[in-house]
């Protein structure tokens, strides 16, 4: 079976053009799932609506997912006046290779913006403090540290 050299060609620029196809699909795809980690823990954070306060540590949990990369972490920090309140740090991933270490029954500084979170008070934290430690999350935009890191 011959081929004639326009025959070849042209199955070398449909073979290239679906080559080049699944690369960008990929490229997409990558850019995507960055773009929706970023967007998690970008949630409303409010530069203009940015508060602090005192409290402890009751408990430090995990947000449950399958997928690593959108692994949140969340501390329960109840204040001097005994209120509860949720306090969104980050990603997992970027918060597991930090220094700073937190603990349960830790007395925190919390700097954050408060916003609604699945209909509940909540805070997204831009700086945490505790001891002679400080995490800090955000700029003074709000926009998050560790976007740095996937950029």
């Amino acid at each position: 079976m011959d081929l004639n050299t326009k025959e070849v060609i042209r199955n070398l620029q449909i073979w290239g053009g679906g080559l080049v196809l699944l690369t960008i699909g990929g490229i997409v795809y990558s850019i995507s799932k960055g773009v929706m980690r970023i967007k998690k823990y970008h949630r409303q954070f409010d530069p203009d609506n940015v508060e602090e306060f005192e409290g402890n540590i009751l408990e430090i949990i995990t947000e449950s997912s399958q997928n690593h990369e959108k692994r949140g972490v969340i501390l329960i920090v109840e204040t001097e006046n005994k209120k509860i309140i949720p306090v969104h740090l980050g990603p997992e991933w970027y918060i597991s290779h930090q220094q700073s270490r937190l603990k349960d029954g830790q007395k925190v500084r919390v700097v954050g913006s408060r916003v609604k979170y699945e209909d509940n008070p909540a805070i997204i934290a831009a700086q945490i403090e505790h001891g002679n430690s400080k995490l800090i999350l955000r700029d003074e935009k709000g926009r998050p540290r560790w976007q740095s890191w996937i950029d």
